[in-house]
């Protein structure tokens, strides 16, 4: 009969956890892994994975723990894994320490690992102890759950708007409608995003840049951030290539339809300044009523192991996204402005006459930022049940 977890299991899984949750920002696209070694009752070692090709966290752990380890229970917060990637088994390192037993709060989505590693450890001997605080540790890889198990991101779309609704004026100003903290909170859910999504309108509006701007208030530790990669869903490719978005750190990529003759893709990528054009990749993907094929550009996206895409662009794209299902939750920022019935509207959704018509969503959080508030809506049952 397998073990049932004790009271103190949930106190040391919740310290797991929140080790687990310091590689938010650099872990991608491995997942957040936070891991606790503790023995009689004391903490001995403890580590986090912090980025892809550094040691996972239990290494970090028995590293910490400097041979501390024998006979320690270890809280994990993901599956160690039995497999070979850029770093050895995690399994094995734990067996030769000595574990006398695992609490692990939620197995692995990868077909690589899903169960195997627990069955190498039982196998060893070693007590196995699997679901302790697993919606919790879920929440915090929703993204590498969602590549694993639907492959394809999780996806957030941002929107800033007016208390009615309004994400622009008539004659498209828009900054700025939400507060300077707003602004700055964005900054955080961009950093633990791998990529940032966009359309060739806002581009063109707005010149946007799509960076993180706030990297020395992110707290890092010596580890190199990586700029998360920019899309631009442009079905005509008819954006300037000479916009400020191609001339910041990091990677873009631009979506066009397969449809477009190669001869323009290529005099599009000639035209981009030099110095930059390496940093830029334009794709061709399958065309779905005139425009490039959102689910296709997911998956592309997922192949390339990007967990987390946030979506920062105008009505159309968003409306567009949301109306095939695409958007896992809305990330809303309301300002406590109201700008009038001739400014524009947050999202475009043709197509929709009824009530019966609607897409459905369910409040997650609330949250005052400045003067604004911030709410999170689930959309999908992906986004309700991990």
């Amino acid at each position: 009969m397998k073990a049932a977890p004790s009271n103190i299991d949930f106190d040391f899984m919740r310290q797991a956890l929140a080790l687990a949750a310091l590689g938010q920002y650099t872990a991608h696209p491995n997942p957040r892994v936070g891991c606790i070694l503790v023995k009689e009752g004391h903490i001995v070692g403890q580590g986090c994975h912090w980025q892809t090709g550094c040691a996972h966290a239990e290494v970090n752990a028995l590293q910490d723990a400097k041979g501390e380890g024998v006979g320690a229970t270890c809280y994990v917060t993901l599956e160690p894994c039995a497999h070979v990637g850029r770093t050895p088994p995690c399994i094995h390192a734990l067996i030769e320490a000595k574990i006398k037993k695992v609490v692990i709060a939620t197995l692995d989505p990868n077909p690589k690992v899903a169960g195997k590693g627990v069955r190498a450890l039982e196998a060893a001997g070693i007590e196995v102890v699997v679901g302790v605080l697993q919606q919790e540790a879920q929440s915090l890889n929703k993204g590498f759950f969602s590549r694993m198990q639907r492959q394809r991101p999780y996806v957030r779309g941002k929107i800033g708007m007016s208390l009615d609704g309004r994400v622009a004026m008539a004659n498209g100003e828009s900054q700025w409608i939400t507060s300077v903290d707003s602004r700055a909170d964005v900054q955080y859910w961009r950093a633990r995003s791998g990529a940032i999504l966009t359309g060739s309108q806002t581009v063109k509006q707005d010149n946007c840049r799509l960076t993180v701007r706030q990297m020395k208030t992110l707290d890092l530790p010596e580890i190199s951030f990586q700029q998360p990669l920019r899309v631009i869903v442009d079905s005509k490719l008819s954006i300037s290539a000479q916009a400020e978005i191609f001339c910041q750190p990091g990677r873009t990529v631009v979506a066009t339809t397969s449809t477009l003759c190669s001869s323009k893709q290529k005099e599009w990528i000639n035209a981009l300044p030099l110095a930059h054009r390496s940093q830029v990749e334009c794709i061709a993907l399958a065309e779905k009523e005139n425009h490039v094929d959102l689910l296709a550009l997911m998956h592309w996206l997922g192949e390339r192991e990007i967990n987390d895409v946030l979506v920062e662009t105008g009505p159309t794209l968003m409306g567009a996204l949301l109306q095939q299902g695409l958007i896992d939750e809305l990330l809303l920022y309301i300002a406590p402005k109201l700008l009038g019935s001739e400014a524009k509207g947050m999202i475009h959704i043709p197509g929709i006459s009824k009530l019966a018509d609607h897409i459905a969503g369910a409040f997650a959080e609330m949250e005052q930022v400045g003067s604004d508030l911030r709410l999170v809506v689930k959309l999908s049952d992906f986004a309700r049940t991990t």
